[in-house]
C-alpha cells in the first residue's frame, strides 16, 4: 500500500550493539586505545582490526569519518586525538573523561564521552589538522541508551547533509535522533529513539 504524502518507508537495519567487542576499557583523551593480542591469520587479524576497546554503556558516542584519504593506520592516534579536542574547543580537564580510538575496519574514529555538551562540540568539527595537513571530516552521535537504525531510499543525492537533518529531524518524527546518507548514494540511514524502527518516517514538516 502505497504511504500518504509526505512519508517514507524505512526497512530495518542491523541494531547497534550497546557494548563493542573487546576486553578492556578504552583510555581517557589524549591516548590512543590498544586492543588485545590475537593469534595471527587472516581471519583473526581482520577481526582484530574490526573490534574496539569495551565502551561505556551509558556514554555518547562520535563517530568522526575522514574525507580525502586519510588512513587512521598510519597517523599517530595522540596527535588525532590532541587535534579533535583542540578542534571542538575543550580543554584538558574537560575531556579527560572522553575516551577516542580508532576503527581500523572502517577508517574512522570513535568518540566516546558521558557529557553531552562535549558530544556535540564533537560533532560541529568540520576538519582536522595532523601534521601539516588539514583534513575534512564529518560526524554524527550515537546517543545513550537503546537505539535501532532504519534505511530510507531515494533520498535526492544532491541535498546536503544539513538539508537532511532539517528534513528528518523535527517534531513530526519524534523517535528521529539523527540521519546520514550512505556516501553519495540516495539511500540514508535514520537513528531512532527506542528499539523499534516505525514503518514510515516523515520527509519535511509539512
Amino acid at each position: 500500500m502505497k504511504p500518504p504524502d509526505g512519508l517514507l518507508p524505512t526497512s530495518r537495519k542491523k541494531q547497534r550493539q550497546d557494548l563493542t567487542p573487546g576486553d578492556s576499557p578504552g583510555p581517557s583523551a589524549g591516548h590512543r586505545a590498544t586492543r588485545p593480542a590475537h593469534p595471527k591469520g587472516p581471519i583473526n587479524k581482520l577481526i582484530g582490526a574490526w573490534r574496539l576497546p569495551r565502551l561505556p554503556k551509558d556514554h555518547y558516542r562520535v563517530v568522526v569519518r575522514l574525507k580525502g584519504g586519510m588512513d587512521v593506520r598510519q597517523v599517530s592516534g595522540i596527535k588525532v586525538t590532541q587535534t579533535l579536542v583542540m578542534a571542538a574547543c575543550l580543554g584538558p580537564p574537560q575531556a579527560e573523561e572522553d575516551i577516542v580510538c580508532a576503527n581500523e575496519m572502517q577508517n574512522n574514529f570513535v568518540i566516546s564521552t558521558p557529557h553531552a555538551r562535549n558530544a556535540e562540540a564533537y560533532a560541529k568539527v568540520k576538519q582536522i589538522r595532523v601534521g601539516e595537513t588539514l583534513h575534512e571530516v564529518s560526524t554524527y552521535v550515537t546517543p545513550p541508551g537503546d537505539t535501532c537504525r532504519g534505511v530510507v531510499r531515494g533520498i535526492d543525492p544532491e541535498l546536503s547533509d544539513d538539508r537532511l537533518g532539517e528534513l528528518f529531524v523535527h517534531a513530526r518524527n519524534p523517535k528521529v535522533l539523527g540521519v546520514r546518507r550512505i556516501k553519495k548514494t540516495p539511500t540514508v540511514i535514520v537513528l531512532f529513539d527506542g528499539m523499534k524502527v516505525p514503518n514510515y518516517v516523515m520527509c519535511g514538516t509539512t
